[in-house]
């Protein structure tokens, strides 16, 4: 009898064993799956993030890239504007000088007139001198 109940009290705890376990898989199985379902999204989250992450890296570096030459550009065209602006101080000496050397001439042209002015003034004064005596 003794092993007749042994056997019965463990057949009972297999038995309960077995119904623990289905209840239990039974309520941790819908969990378990909405946890499953949750890391799935999680993963393709970071899978687009990293996607994204690194098509950004991509055209950063295209940007970086571009800027190096603008910034090459620049300096030439810098170096370019220094060399004009060299130039044109040059051409402003020059006409500086040219404007002097009009002012000048125009100078030079007024007295002319006056000088032609006081000729016709002498001749003027001649012939009346020349009726008079």
């Amino acid at each position: 009898m003794d092993s007749e109940l042994a056997q019965a009290l463990t057949q009972l705890r297999q038995d309960i064993g077995a119904d623990v376990e289905r209840i239990v898989d039974e309520k941790i199985t819908p969990y378990r799956d909405e946890m499953l379902t949750h890391f799935d999204a999680i993963y393709h989250k970071f899978n687009r993030l990293e996607i994204e992450f690194q098509a950004i890296k991509g055209a950063l570096g295209r940007l970086e890239e571009r800027m190096d030459r603008l910034e090459a550009r620049m300096t030439a065209v810098e170096k370019r504007l220094e060399g004009v602006e060299d130039r044109l101080d040059g051409v402003e000496e020059r006409l500086e000088g040219i404007e002097n050397r009009l002012a000048a001439i125009a100078e030079i042209d007024e007295i002319k007139q006056r000088i032609a002015e006081l000729q016709e003034r002498v001749a003027e004064l001649e012939a009346r001198a020349l009726r008079t005596t």
